[in-house]
Order: structure tokens, then sequence, then C-alpha cells
């Protein structure tokens, strides 16, 4: 035993020695005249290589889960350098690196390419191919560039959430930090009844991009102009899609919770508290496309969980609460009410600016893919075709994921993107059809909170365009991991 512990404790002092010495090399070589960016990121990475065993001590795995997760909705912490440099991007790019040191010092390099990986690397391949026929090839490149770093996160998420532990801390981490971005987002509309400040510090300072909008938006209704939550991001329908994916996996867990054991009335009371301020940030997205999410979700969440007469005795007592809640407030607001079925009738009235604009979006994503139907316009050239043939500012979009896929890619990446998505779905639904024969009903309850939280994405992604969102390929990472683990499980 001893011997063993000397072994370990050898290995441990060389791979010690031999990070941190390939960090100070590096560090060296960032002295030697290369451009700003390359040594400031020769900087960076050498300092992490020296500080690689503290990094190793200090940080765990359920640390870097949550903090990546937490990165993942803060767009407005962002640096500008002729494009955005997200958070998210630094912590992928710090992550690979550090996964291809561990390999070369291990002498152990694997990489398990499943099919969810064949079909990401095919849709990439394509998309790099459409700047051949692209309208704009410069706009494929800067989009191909993003679509690395975001399926890089689909792989790490992939890898990571191997075990039971890592599935579990994801899913408490896109829970916690929801309620983080839902708070923040509810101390947004109070600043802004009371004329305080509402944006978190450093925002303005790390942007450095002038094109961004930080304020609040606002619709008229009647006489009444109403905020919209936007929380840490710079558009309402991002935040809401996000919430809406977490309050199904708290409202699923939440059932499991109440299945197999009374919960007190404090559990009762923070649960309450939790699920409402996750529902209202929704609501006060004001955003129709986290709504037609979140309903969507609601309904593939009812679905499943109804099938247990504990379960649906527990909906029923939780869905008359809900109305003497909303009872409650429409008493002390009466106008809440008029507000929501106003941003409702606003789906009807073409007149209304955004109505119309979705309308003519949709319409120029037809006439986009009927100008090349089998290989689209390229990626991200929609805008471009717009402004070619509409006289409209290049940065049009179709407001829909599908339309977006159908008009930059033909049927060809339109089916490409579709069989992936459906991918998701046969494995998650796989899944859930074999946790329902486990004893363990707690991984039937997980599944189904995942599945019903990737259909409010997608259903969110009908009349918006935000699939190229980190948090949605993180998503669907924790999705893949927690249905493959649950199918290598023995019943």
């Amino acid at each position: 035993m001893q011997f063993v512990n000397k072994m370990r404790f050898r290995k441990t002092a060389i791979r010690t020695v031999a990070t941190s010495l390939l960090g100070a090399i590096i560090f060296c070589l960032s002295t030697i005249y290369v451009p700003l960016y390359f040594h400031l990121a020769l900087i960076v990475i050498g300092f992490l290589f020296i500080l690689s065993p503290l990094i190793r001590r200090y940080i765990n795995l359920n640390n870097f889960i949550f903090l990546l997760v937490l990165s993942l909705i803060l767009e407005k912490y962002q640096y500008y350098i002729g494009f955005s440099v997200r958070l998210p991007m630094v912590i992928i790019s710090i992550t690979l690196i550090a996964f291809s040191v561990r390999s070369l010092l291990t002498g152990k390099f694997k990489i398990h390419f499943s099919k969810f990986h064949k079909v990401i690397i095919v849709i990439f391949f394509f998309y790099c191919l459409s700047v051949l026929w692209a309208i704009e090839p410069v706009n494929v490149i800067r989009v191909c560039i993003l679509l690395l770093f975001l399926f890089s996160l689909f792989f790490i998420t992939f890898h990571l959430l191997q075990s039971e532990e890592g599935i579990h801390q994801a899913v408490r981490s896109v829970i916690v930090v929801g309620i983080l971005g839902s708070l923040y987002g509810m101390y947004q509309i109070i600043a802004y009844a009371f004329g305080l400040p509402f944006q978190l510090p450093f925002v303005e300072m790390l942007s450095h991009n002038q094109r961004y909008y930080m304020g609040l938006s606002t619709f008229p209704i009647g006489s009444i102009a109403f905020p919209r939550i936007n929380s840490t991001f710079n558009d309402p329908v991002l935040i809401g899609a996000f919430v809406g994916m977490a309050l199904m996996m708290f409202s699923s867990l939440l059932c499991y919770r109440y299945r197999i054991k009374p919960m007190s009335i404090a559990d009762k009371i923070v649960s309450l508290l939790v699920f409402f301020l996750l529902l209202f940030t929704v609501i006060l997205t004001f955003s129709r496309s986290s709504w037609i999410g979140l309903f969507l979700g609601f309904f593939t969440l009812g679905t499943f969980v109804t099938n247990n007469r504990q379960t649906r005795m527990f909906l029923f007592k939780f869905s008359i609460f809900s109305m003497l809640f909303f009872a409650a407030i429409l008493a002390v607001y009466p106008n809440i009410f008029n507000i929501v079925l106003g941003r409702i009738g606003q789906t009807f009235d073409l007149s209304n600016i955004s109505t119309f604009g979705h309308l003519k979006w949709f319409r120029a994503a037809i006439n986009a893919w009927i100008e090349n139907p089998i290989l689209g316009v390229g990626l991200n050239n929609f805008s471009e075709f717009c402004a070619k043939n509409y006289q409209e500012t290049n940065m049009a979009m179709t407001h829909s994921a599908f339309l977006t896929f159908l008009a930059d890619g033909g049927v060809i990446g339109f089916s490409l993107e579709v069989s992936f998505i459906l991918l998701i779905l046969r494995h998650l639904y796989l899944a859930i059809s074999k946790a329902k024969k486990m004893t363990n009903t707690y991984y039937y309850y997980l599944l189904v909170g995942l599945l019903s939280a990737y259909i409010v994405m997608l259903g969110s992604n009908i009349t918006y365009y935000f699939y190229t969102q980190f948090y949605v390929w993180f998503f669907s990472g924790l999705a893949v991991s927690a249905s493959t683990y649950v199918l290598k499980q023995n019943t």
C-alpha cells in the first residue's frame, strides 16, 4: 500500500513539474513578437499551465459545471474585438486545451464518436461547403467559427457528464442558474418602476460594443408601456426560453419529490415560491415565442407524469392553488390580465409591427429557399438575400430556426438539422421507456423533465431563432448524456 502511494505521489509530482515547465515555455514564447491577440492568448495559456496544480486542487467537477452553466446566460458580459468573445468561448477553449494537455501527459487520447457526433460533423462540413455558393462567403466563415465552439461545447458536455454525479450537478446547475436569472429579471422590473439602475456592474465596460442596446425594451398596451425582462441577455426571448427549460426540470423533479415521500410545509412553500418565480419570469418577458415553448413543455410534462395517481392528485391540488394565487394577483393588479391578453391579441393584428415583420420574413424565407431549394442561400446568408432582393437591412432574420434551416441550408441543411433533433428526441424517448421499468423512478422523472425542457427550446425556436445560443448546445449534450447513462443501466 505504501509503495502504491509513493508511485501515485511520484506520478503527480512529475505531472505537476511537466505542466509547470510547459506553462513557463509558453509564457516565454509570448515575449516573441506576435500579433497582440496571440500574445495575450499565450500569456493566459502559460499562466493556466503554471497554475494548473492549484486549479486541479480547488476546482472540482461540480464547481466547473456550475461555472460553465452560469456563463451560458451572461450574454452581456462579452468583449468585442471585431467579433464578440463571450465567456463560454473562453471556457470551451481552455477546456479543450486542458483535455489535449492531459491526453499528452497521460498518454491516453481517446475520443468516443457517437452517432450524434457523426451527424454534427456532417452538418458542420455541409455548412462549410456553402462558402462555394453563398452570396457572402465571409458570413459563412464567421458562423462556422461559432458552430465550431457550439459543437465543441456539445462534445465537452457529453464527455464530462458520464457519471450520475455529473448529470445531477448539471441539472441542479441549470435550475439554480435559472433562479438567479429570474431574480435579476424581477429586480429589473422593480428598478424600472422606481427609476433605479437595472444593469449589472461592468457590463458596458466589458462589452466594448455600441451595437447592443443594454436597456430594457417596452411595448405599449393601450396607455401602458410595460417593461420586458431580459435579465443577463440582450433579448427577452432568450431568458424566457432558458427559464422555461429550468421550470420544466424543476416541475418534473418536484413531482418526483412529492411521489416518494410527503413534503413538509416549509418544503411546499419554498417549492411554490420557486415555481412561481420561474413562471412569472417567463410571463413577464412578454415573449410569445417563449410562451409557445412553455405551453408545449407543460403539455409534454403532463402527458408523462399524469400516469400516476399520486402525481395526478398533486397536480390537481397545485392547479387549484395556482388559480387562487392568480386570482389574488388580479385582485391587486387587474391590468396584468389585460396586458397579457393584449400581447396575445397582437399576434392576430396585422397592423402590429411585430406581427407584420414576422409575416414578411416568413415570405422572404420561403422565397430564399425557392431560389436554391437543394442547398439554400448559404449559412447566415438570409440577411444578404433580403438586402439583395428587398433592399432591406443586412441584419434581417427569419424569426424561426426551422425557416433558417430551410433558407440557409435548403432541403439538405433542413434534413440534417431536423434529423439531429429527431435523433435526440428518439434517444430521450427510448431512455424514458427504459426508466419506466426501473425500480428507481428518479431517472424517469429526470428524463421527462429533460424532454419537456427540450420541447420548450424547440417550441420557442418555432417563431424565433436562437438555435445558436450556447445553452441550447449544452442542454442538448446534457439530454444525450443522461439518456445514454440510463440506457446503459441494468434494469
